[in-house]
C-alpha cells in the first residue's frame, strides 16, 4: 500500500498536521462532491486525523462518505467504507449493525449467507472489520461454480461447510 504522502493531496496533509479539522472537513467534502476519489486517500485522510487527535472527526467524515456511497448507488464502496469504520471504531455498536445490515444486502440470495454469518457474527465480534471480511472472503464463492484452484485446477463448489 502507498504511504499517505503519495496519496493524500499535499494541501491536507499540511491541514491535518497543523489540527485545522474544520478545513480538513471542507476539503473532504469538496473531494467528495467534484472529484472521483479513490477510497484509499478518504481512509489515509481520516486515519491521520485520528492519529493527530480526531478520532470522532474522522469518523464522521467516513459515516459522511458511507451516505455518499449510497446516494451514488455504490453498495461495494459504502461497504468498504463502513469496514473502515469498524477498524477506526470497533466498539461502536451501531457501526456493528450498520456493517451486518449492509452484508446481508450485499450478499442477499446466497445460499450460505445464515451460515457464514451464524460462524462470523459481526455484532458481538471483538474485531467487526475482520469477522466482515472473513464473511466476504466466503460469500464471494457460490455452490455449484466453477473455480480454478491454484495446484489442483479447476473444481466445482458441492458445498460450503
Amino acid at each position: 500500500m502507498p504511504n499517505t504522502e503519495t496519496i493524500v493531496p499535499h494541501e491536507i496533509t499540511l491541514l491535518v498536521e497543523q489540527k485545522k479539522f474544520p478545513e480538513v472537513e471542507d476539503q473532504w467534502i469538496r473531494l467528495m462532491e467534484t472529484e472521483p476519489v479513490e477510497l484509499p486517500v478518504f481512509f489515509a485522510i481520516a486515519a491521520s486525523a485520528k492519529k493527530k487527535g480526531n478520532p470522532v472527526g474522522a469518523v464522521g467524515w467516513l459515516r459522511l462518505l458511507a451516505d455518499d456511497r449510497i446516494r451514488r448507488g455504490d453498495a461495494e464502496g459504502r461497504l468498504r467504507v463502513l469496514e473502515e469504520i469498524a477498524r477506526m471504531a470497533p466498539t461502536d455498536e451501531a457501526i456493528r449493525g450498520e456493517l451486518d445490515a449492509a452484508l446481508k444486502q450485499r450478499f442477499a440470495g446466497h445460499p450460505a449467507l445464515a451460515a457464514v454469518l451464524a460462524k462470523n457474527p459481526i455484532v458481538g465480534a471483538t474485531d467487526p472489520a475482520g469477522a466482515a471480511g472473513r464473511v466476504e472472503r466466503w460469500l464471494r464463492f457460490r455452490p455449484g461454480d466453477i473455480y480454478h484452484l491454484p495446484g489442483r485446477g479447476p473444481g466445482r463448489i458441492v458445498e460450503m461447510n
